[in-house]
């Protein structure tokens, strides 16, 4: 089953502060930390044309985004084992590279990210413009009864 997406685009232009912890405790705001590894992340051309967040349960899930990413991240996609694992995915339209979320955590059946992402670079029109990513497993224990997902935070580095 796929979320749909949550558009972040506000949240990634607005959003500055950042906290970050991989801790298996309740945090002060109530917040229960989720561990995750990294799958893949880089850049492709091909993107999905805005800033986006998705959740896929199962290898048909990630149907919708799976042409969005890199050859060598559908293989990788391609080993988790969707049956212990869910994976998540945040896209960034931009014209460099870069996204890498940094804290993963689960309040009211809703998952939150927080990012960070490098500092624009200059204007300059003959960059092409490339959708980064970074793709994420998350244990299936922490995905039950998720219904959402939504950027948390934004850091610019």
């Amino acid at each position: 089953m796929c979320l749909r997406c949550v558009t972040a685009a506000g949240v990634l232009i607005l959003a500055l502060p950042f906290a970050g912890s991989t801790a298996t405790t309740r945090d002060e705001a109530g917040k229960e930390p989720v561990p995750f590894t990294t799958v893949s992340a880089g850049a492709s051309t091909h993107h999905p044309r805005r800033n986006g967040v998705f959740l896929a349960r199962s290898l048909a899930a990630t149907k919708t985004w799976s042409g969005w990413v890199t050859p060598q991240a559908r293989k990788a996609l391609r080993r988790v084992n969707l049956a212990r694992y869910g994976v998540v995915v945040v896209f960034r339209l931009q014209k460099s590279t870069g996204v890498k979320i940094t804290r993963i955590a689960l309040s009211s059946r809703t998952l939150g990210l927080w990012l960070v992402i490098p500092k624009p670079p200059p204007p300059d029109p003959t960059i092409v413009t490339l959708g980064a990513y970074d793709l994420v497993a998350v244990e299936r224990r922490y995905l039950r009864n998720v219904s959402g997902l939504v950027v948390r935070a934004v850091t610019v580095e």
